[in-house]
């Protein structure tokens, strides 16, 4: 419904194998209920097993590919912020 979605994140990151390096993790945990989640590269494994729900049937995290698809990804923002008639950064 209008105004479920209230943030879009983009993680594109990696957090790497080495203990303690979980900034992305973190991040999407932390995210907001009502905020969807964008994801390209390997930073998405290590919160893909994690259950973070769905937005009016929408998974929370949606799969845009490897750090390759960086301009579908990208495509996807444009997109998402011409429909909610905003910037990209907005």
């Amino acid at each position: 419904a209008k105004g479920d979605v209230g943030h879009i994140f983009l993680i594109g990151g990696c957090d790497g194998a080495r203990l303690g390096r979980n900034y992305f993790h973190d991040l999407a945990m932390a995210a907001p209920d009502d905020s969807l989640i964008l994801t390209l590269g390997c930073g998405k494994f290590r919160f893909n097993g994690e259950d973070l729900g769905a937005i009016g049937g929408i998974p929370r995290v949606l799969d845009m590919g490897q750090c390759n698809d960086a301009y579908s990804a990208i495509q996807v923002a444009v997109a998402l912020a011409k429909a909610l008639d905003c910037s990209v950064n907005d």
